[in-house]
């Protein structure tokens, strides 16, 4: 995609960057990035602790790309049979109607129980601001990950994830 237009306010101060044309909707509205702090969650909203809890993202309009690592998860004050969350995202997910859940296909983890039957992914719905793990099955049935699932004190979980936000 071909840069189209910038528009200079002043020397040195660009007001508006325009990408693929030069009409409004082509303007890049806003850019980001920074760090936060991702929380280990049940979905009760009980919080656990973790060895290291690190996240960084990327705002780009209305899209924001993040990546998060938790090493040694410890699941004590959270209730067992809940679904475990990652909360703490930097922005909430768009509620547009009609928008779609954010899916991640790269989530490493360690010392999370599961079938081994399929993959874990990551799904973010509609107007949420924590991530629900999901193990995807061969068979179908697929389930949420809950905090039983994860060895307290051990389990790890590295992950790259991509969501809409509102501008």
């Amino acid at each position: 995609m071909a840069l189209t237009q910038i528009i200079n306010a002043g020397i040195g101060q660009v007001t508006d960057i325009k990408l693929g044309g030069s009409g409004s909707a082509n303007a890049l509205s806003d850019y980001e990035t920074g760090s936060f702090t991702p929380t280990a969650e049940d979905e009760s909203g009980n919080t656990g602790t973790a060895g290291e809890s690190t996240g960084y993202y990327r705002k780009i309009g209305g899209l924001v790309h993040v990546e998060l690592r938790f090493t040694n998860i410890n699941t004590t004050g959270l209730t067992s049979t809940n679904d475990f969350v990652i909360g703490g995202l930097p922005f909430t997910h768009s509620a547009r109607t009609g928008s779609v859940f954010a899916v991640s296909g790269d989530v490493y983890h360690a010392a999370i129980n599961t079938d081994f039957t399929g993959n874990i992914i990551a799904l973010l719905g509609e107007n949420q601001d924590f991530i629900k793990l999901v193990e995807m099955t061969d068979s179908g049935s697929d389930h949420d990950i809950l905090v039983a699932d994860l060895t307290s004190g051990t389990a790890d979980i590295l992950m790259g994830l991509t969501y809409h936000t509102e501008q």
